[in-house]
């Protein structure tokens, strides 16, 4: 985004949208945690395992679907106003940062943020209890219930911090680019690309840094 500021704005606003992906990953507690999709160190029925499981196999497999995309499309006439009123108007009022390494402690910081406000545990509890009564088709709404609140908060920061990281990237790149629209069929050409902001693995993620 930094080298697309003052060069080429279509190609900063799609690495804009693909940031956002990231960013909004790292606002769900299950997104950074060991237990995405369960718990890996009990079976399905609770007890314990004699080893770690699979991901995806443990405690509470399927929460991952029921939380963030379930227990969220349901209840979109409440989450979106209520992620809007927690933003409230004006700016991020979040300090900008300059260069990739600080970038990603952001985002980092935010994962430990979301977790910590909403302990991942307790998601796959919520969901593990529902599978066992055998009530998983109440869970968007029970997960809704009980961590509605919490989740407009994690997905307000998640906004907060997203704007500031492309407020940080216009800023250090020096954009000067007046806005306009641009046509969706120009930033699906760029995004297609698969030469275009690769995603690698951490251990080689130091070159784009």
């Amino acid at each position: 985004m930094v080298g697309y500021a003052s060069t080429d704005l279509a190609r900063f606003v799609t690495a804009a949208g693909v940031l956002a992906h990231y960013v909004g990953d790292a606002c769900q507690p299950l997104h950074s945690s060991y237990l995405s999709d369960g718990d890996p160190s009990r079976n399905p029925d609770g007890s314990p395992a004699t080893s770690l499981l699979a991901n995806g196999k443990g405690f509470g497999n399927g929460v991952h679907t029921a939380y963030e995309e379930a227990a969220l499309n349901a209840s979109v006439d409440s989450l979106i106003p209520g992620v809007q009123t927690a933003i409230g108007t004006g700016s991020h009022r979040l300090a900008l940062v300059t260069g990739g390494r600080a970038a990603g402690f952001a985002a980092v910081k935010l994962m430990r943020s979301s977790r910590a406000k909403l302990a991942p545990m307790k998601l796959v509890e919520a969901y593990g209890a529902l599978v066992i009564a055998k009530a998983q088709r109440q869970a968007p709404a029970i997960l809704w219930q009980k961590f509605g609140k919490q989740t407009i908060a994690r997905l307000a920061e998640g906004c907060r911090v997203l704007a500031m990281l492309w407020d940080s990237a216009w800023v250090e790149g020096k954009g000067t680019a007046t806005p306009e629209a641009i046509k969706p069929s120009r930033l699906k050409q760029i995004y297609e690309s698969q030469s275009f902001l690769p995603s690698v693995a951490l251990g080689q993620i130091d070159q784009y840094l």
